[in-house]
């Protein structure tokens, strides 16, 4: 949960930007560090609970914990993301995930032991963290890099309440497919999950939409409301369109897309596609409010929103999974959303504003 709220610290504190960089990397490295123990403590004891599993794991494990654990360079990326110089990180990125995956297919085609797969996802993590660096690095600090107790506060008292969020939206992505596999069996579980894997996969909209604005969209909310107001509209706007044509898109082709990867095998998964692709618009919509309440100081309202949505699937999922089967899964998550919305726009003035902002940015074209 920290990412958005150290660019925006490094955005309004652009004097202590040395400052903002080694608490961050310190907030980082520690959370890091117990993140790789807590990974190894838990993952070695379910694995010698479970003696058929291969004495390998274990190794594999702590070595792709390590890789994981150099993420704390993400830090870098913040700063460039500050200084609107991300292009160089994002085609970075994107360089060592395409020859990762054609290392992975060739690895598929050869038949290859699965310890060959983590060690390149995990060398993946590893590359793109020594890139960072290096990029970051070359930037001039205005301030000599330190470490101050009062920013480590800072960034973390806020970023906890964005942690839940994200841990909010994972659990809304996978608690349909838990009750599904409990209450259905797994059989009807590989159905569901092959369509709910796709919709997951469309997440990166969203997210990259958010890393390009999200630093101008702090800026102007500093510097200038008007502009800030433009930006919001184009952001809401632009993640309404796009989920509404890839709902579309996908609603219409579903079968031929669930034949095409999965197989006859789960054309049924195609109906569950239909229903679940509309889920994106809220989807897209909570993911550009929950990076405006950060800019505007409102974690606390995203958090609770987040958290009522999430408690709200619980209920509608058993009651719809019961009455519906799997199609009743699909309903579930979206009537959640929705409910989480208009429950949260009787009693909270920003989120009703957020909504109506998003509603009026839908209506009206975008001049910027």
């Amino acid at each position: 949960g920290a990412d958005d709220v150290t660019v925006q610290r490094f955005s309004e504190n652009p004097e202590r930007d040395g400052t903002v960089l080694g608490s961050s990397l310190v907030l980082k490295l520690g959370s890091s560090v117990f993140a790789v123990a807590f990974i190894y403590i838990l993952g070695s004891y379910l694995i010698e609970k479970s003696p058929e599993l291969e004495s390998d794991l274990i190794g594999m494990l702590l070595l792709y914990g390590l890789c994981f654990g150099t993420r704390f360079a993400d830090v870098f990326y913040n700063l460039l993301q500050s200084h609107f110089r991300e292009t160089t990180a994002v085609k970075i990125r994107n360089s060592v995930f395409i020859l990762t995956s054609v290392a992975k297919v060739a690895g598929v085609l050869l038949k290859m032991p699965w310890t060959f797969f983590i060690l390149l996802s995990g060398l993946e993590i590893v590359f793109v963290s020594i890139a960072l660096v290096l990029v970051g690095v070359r930037i001039e600090l205005k301030n000599p890099f330190s470490v101050s107790r009062e920013m480590i506060k800072s960034i973390s008292s806020v970023s906890i309440f964005l942690m839940f969020v994200i841990l909010f939206e994972q659990g809304l992505s996978r608690v349909d497919q838990i009750m599904v596999g409990n209450i259905l069996g797994t059989e009807k579980l590989g159905v569901y999950s092959a369509a709910a894997k796709l919709i997951n996969l469309w997440i990166f909209i969203p997210t990259s939409i958010g890393i390009g604005l999200f630093p101008l969209l702090v800026k102007s909310f500093k510097e200038n409301k008007e502009n800030y107001e433009t930006y919001l509209e184009y952001l809401y706007g632009l993640l309404f369109w796009l989920a509404l044509v890839f709902s579309i898109g996908t609603s219409v082709l579903s079968e031929f897309i669930i034949k095409i990867l999965y197989g006859a095998k789960y054309i049924g998964a195609g109906k569950i596609l239909m229903i679940l692709c509309w889920q994106s618009v809220f989807m897209f919509y909570s993911f550009g409010r929950n990076k405006v309440f950060t800019i505007e100081g409102l974690q606390k309202k995203a958090f609770v929103v987040m958290g009522l949505t999430f408690v709200l699937n619980l209920p509608l999922n058993y009651i719809f999974i019961k009455k519906m089967g799997i199609e009743g899964a699909a309903w579930a998550s979206i009537l959640a959303y929705i409910a989480g919305i208009f429950l949260m726009s009787i009693f909270s003035s920003e989120v009703r504003q957020s909504f109506i902002v998003f509603i009026g940015s839908v209506s009206r074209p975008v001049k910027i």
